[in-house]
């Protein structure tokens, strides 16, 4: 028996919205723009046709419509926020200009099967005075998407994709003989070392070769706090916090242990352990 395809309705319906959003969105933007238009033509002499102007605006309305779901889909994949942040937002700037050209090119090909408007010029003409329009409108629809994407809960994700991993319970630090499971829980705190980092549990150092901010993304973040740029330490495991003159202070752990804490995370930590 053949298997029965089915659709996503509520993925279908997702679409159309965003689609409807983009027409709404360039529908706006030429009318914007029709009065200078309509100026120029009188000034050049030429007739108006009313019917052919609507035509063009509903055109490039629907035209511009796929621009608000590509450029959501593009700002998922591409967050500006985070440690990517400068190489996503350079992508991001790459792919709006290459799109304003790709829509410039669009209209320049329409208006050869289109009746007669108050546009003219070639693609030349089109480039050179439209370019950067489209360019800053673009960047305003890719800002909105940016803006929805970090102001609900889990749009930072790739659809499809599962949520946040939990959080690390055991790191895998190789030993003579085999490999051993490190618990989390069991760590005082945690020093970079160049290319690897520094696992302290009491008086032992384990050696593991990972980045302190990957580790610290798979870390319980309730537990482990960054203390500066080179460590964090485990809050379970702070005994006392005595300032100094500079803006920073000393923590002491339980093992009697005693670590910087830069003035830019001194805040942060305190907050966290109530003080």
């Amino acid at each position: 028996m053949p298997q029965e395809t089915t659709t996503n309705p509520s993925a279908a319906g997702q679409a159309l919205r965003e689609a409807a959003v983009g027409f709404l969105f360039w529908l706006g933007f030429v009318l914007i723009l029709e009065p200078g238009n309509l100026v120029r033509a009188a000034h050049a002499g030429l007739e108006v046709s009313w019917f052919n102007e609507a035509l063009r605006m509903a055109c490039a309305g629907l035209a511009g419509a796929p621009t608000w779901p590509l450029l959501s889909w593009l700002s998922r994949r591409l967050p500006v926020r985070g440690p990517g942040a400068p190489r996503n937002a350079v992508l991001l700037l790459v792919c709006i200009v290459m799109l304003a050209g790709a829509m410039i090119l669009l209209g320049a090909l329409a208006s050869r099967w289109l009746p007669p408007t108050t546009i003219r010029g070639g693609l030349g003409d089109q480039l050179a005075g439209n370019l950067m329009l489209l360019i800053a409108a673009l960047a305003v629809l890719t800002a909105g998407a940016q803006f929805r994407l970090g102001s609900k809960p889990g749009r930072g994700r790739i659809d499809g994709e599962p949520g946040p991993a939990p959080s690390l319970e055991r790191i895998p630090v190789k030993a003579r003989g085999g490999t051993l499971l490190l618990a989390t829980a069991e760590l005082d705190w945690i020093e970079a070392q160049g290319n690897y980092l520094a696992l302290h549990v009491g008086p032992a150092e384990h050696l593991i070769r990972e980045t302190l901010s990957g580790l610290e993304a798979r870390l319980d973040p309730s537990r482990f706090v960054r203390i500066h740029r080179g460590a964090m330490v485990n809050l379970d495991r702070v005994r006392q916090v005595s300032p100094l003159g500079n803006g920073d202070a000393v923590i002491r752990l339980d093992t009697g242990a005693e670590l910087r804490l830069s003035r830019k995370h001194r805040q942060a930590l305190l907050a966290r352990i109530g003080g």
